[in-house]
């Protein structure tokens, strides 16, 4: 992925893209789906070139830490919300736990989705 020069319309582009990758990353400490990398012109041969080197880390099918090392517990939640999918959210416990109603870790991530999708109908999500 290369930063554009900012001197035409395709280099704002590029600067555009970059900047709004940028904040992706800040927002969601660090953590990204699949989806968004493609979207940020990352190609899958990037990608997985990246995880392959122990660059960028699978938290869950589709959800990466762009870093090595351990990821925090925000990382954590946003893996998981980003392996579900759109229209998930955190909930329950977890999200009294990151609203501070409540003192106590939860030992699962609670994430609700839209009554149509059935994220784990068929396997058990990891975590």
């Amino acid at each position: 992925m290369a930063r554009g020069s900012g001197t035409n319309q395709a280099g704002d582009m590029e600067d555009q893209q970059w900047l709004t990758w940028l904040g992706q990353l800040q927002r969601q400490a660090g953590v990204v789906s699949r989806q968004q990398a493609l979207d940020a012109g990352f190609t899958e041969k990037t990608i997985e070139w990246r995880l392959r080197r122990g660059m960028w880390q699978r938290l869950h099918a589709g959800a990466y830490a762009t870093f090595s090392g351990k990821p925090s517990q925000e990382g954590k939640l946003w893996a998981a919300v980003l392996h579900v999918g759109s229209g998930a959210v955190l909930s329950h416990e977890t999200a009294a736990e990151i609203h501070r109603l409540t003192d106590k870790q939860s030992t699962r991530i609670h994430v609700s989705v839209p009554i149509e999708r059935r994220p784990g109908q068929n396997t058990r999500i990891r975590g």
